[in-house]
């Protein structure tokens, strides 16, 4: 999106002499401040997003069909300390663990969500269900979390809705 480049002034000059034509063009002076306008009240919708994905976890470790939720800054996380001493947000992105045997439950779960969109990433703000189940097939990534039976469903929280 954008980004700035800094530095001693020889690795400047040797960027800007022979290598600034492999970063591509630099950002209008309108994308630049739109970016400056979101960049300002980032820690504000950050702090949204954080808040809502905990009420959601709240809601979502309730339930019986939900084995485990993963999250960083959930005391039931395994490293639930070391996410408290270098965060103070963790965002809305987190994982659930259905309990469900069957691929078919997944689908018929993700597809009776009201509030969310199957989706990977639309680049916007939509809330978001991702069953590791529908990503292609990589043997290094289990499906499954070790020593259980239940099926992954990352879930990216933006805009918080009744639930």
């Amino acid at each position: 999106m954008a980004g700035i480049l800094t530095g001693k002034q020889a690795a400047m000059k040797k960027i800007f002499d022979s290598e600034l034509l492999n970063m591509g063009n630099g950002i209008t002076p309108f994308h630049a401040w739109l970016l400056i306008r979101g960049l300002r009240t980032l820690p504000v919708r950050l702090k949204q997003v954080s808040q809502t994905a905990t009420e959601v976890i709240t809601f979502l470790k309730n339930h019986p069909k939900i084995e485990q939720v993963l999250y960083p800054l959930d005391p039931a996380f395994p490293q639930y300390a070391l996410a408290q001493r270098q965060m103070t947000g963790a965002g809305g992105l987190f994982t659930v663990v259905l309990q469900v045997t069957q691929r078919q439950e997944i689908v018929e779960f993700c597809e009776s969500l009201q509030h969310f969109l199957m989706a990977v990433s639309w680049g916007g703000h939509e809330n978001l269900a991702l069953p590791r189940c529908a990503q292609p097939s990589n043997r290094n990534i289990s499906i499954r979390p070790t020593g259980s039976t239940g099926w992954f469903v990352c879930i990216p929280v933006w805009k918080k809705r009744s639930f």
